[in-house]
């Protein structure tokens, strides 16, 4: 997924995008996405949850969601994507271009195979924790035996 890039050429209007974020449940109870067509034919369905100012022209936007289908154009039934993915983009609503990508996965808080506890270390620390909370509820029912 990592080097898939979608050119967009045609999406949404202003008042479209803006209806995919701010009503979310108001079609009929239903998630407001929005299409985008991309310049090798694909329609890109997506459910948008982030919008911020670009350039501050009212024009250009930077775009968060999740791409939930694609369709091939051939016209046949949306072709479900492997999985939805999380994406990010430009998107110029005068023009109705721009692009969208996926979003990198931040794993920078994965600890090296060196740090991480083993499945045994972790089971003690609980056992310890375990009976550490029991002579504390232990304490705190039978407060004279422990004077």
């Amino acid at each position: 997924m990592k080097d898939v890039h979608y050119t967009l050429v045609k999406g949404p209007s202003k008042f479209d995008l803006m209806m995919a974020l701010f009503d979310q449940k108001g079609n009929g109870g239903r998630p407001h996405y929005v299409t985008f067509d991309a310049d090798d034919g694909q329609k890109i369905t997506a459910k948008i949850q982030s919008v911020g100012i670009e350039d501050g022209s009212g024009e250009s936007w930077i775009i968060e969601g999740v791409v939930m289908s694609t369709q091939r154009p051939t016209g046949r039934r949306p072709m479900k994507v492997s999985h939805q993915f999380d994406f990010t983009g430009y998107f110029q609503t005068e023009r109705r271009r721009g692009w969208l990508k996926p979003k990198e996965v931040d794993n920078s808080w994965i600890a090296d195979d060196e740090n991480v506890p083993s499945p045994d270390d972790v089971d003690h620390e609980l056992e310890r924790l375990d009976h550490e909370l029991e002579r504390a509820e232990h304490a705190m029912t039978h407060p004279n035996r422990h004077r």
